[in-house]
């Protein structure tokens, strides 16, 4: 178990240490801007649920996110994420985000995470239509 993970489980379920909360969402950034699919796993409960609120099938368990995040990389390989801004409040993340592409495309999101035992237990994420900034 990573420090991050420690240091948000001694907290317990209703409160949350913010730099620890923000720093595993980095690492999940990560993982969505290049890091190896698979190193979600540690980031997630074992029950992890997450919820694009944007796409008809967009729910996801943590046996598919690794792979969620391959297709979507497959599919948009020089897209990146960033926040935007964030805020910690008890055991959520609430997080503004900005994807881009390297043709010039934006897309806005909003993702709240829900952590639990120093781990992602639930998200719920919308993004925008994909709009060009040119």
């Amino acid at each position: 178990m990573s420090t991050v993970a420690l240091t948000l489980q001694k907290l317990g379920a209703d409160e949350v240490d913010r730099d620890a909360a923000v720093e595993l969402f980095d690492q999940i950034l990560d993982v969505w801007n290049g890091a190896d699919p698979s190193s979600i796993r540690h980031l997630i409960t074992d029950d992890y649920q997450g919820h694009m609120l944007h796409l008809a099938s967009g729910d996801r368990t943590a046996n598919t996110y690794a792979s969620w995040i391959a297709d979507f990389r497959r599919s948009n390989p020089d897209v990146r994420f960033r926040v935007l801004s964030q805020g910690v409040a008890g055991n959520q993340v609430w997080s503004r985000l900005v994807a881009t592409s390297g043709d010039g495309r934006t897309s806005n999101g909003m993702n709240t995470s829900v952590l639990r035992d120093g781990l992602v237990s639930e998200e719920w994420a919308i993004w925008s239509d994909w709009y060009s900034t040119a």
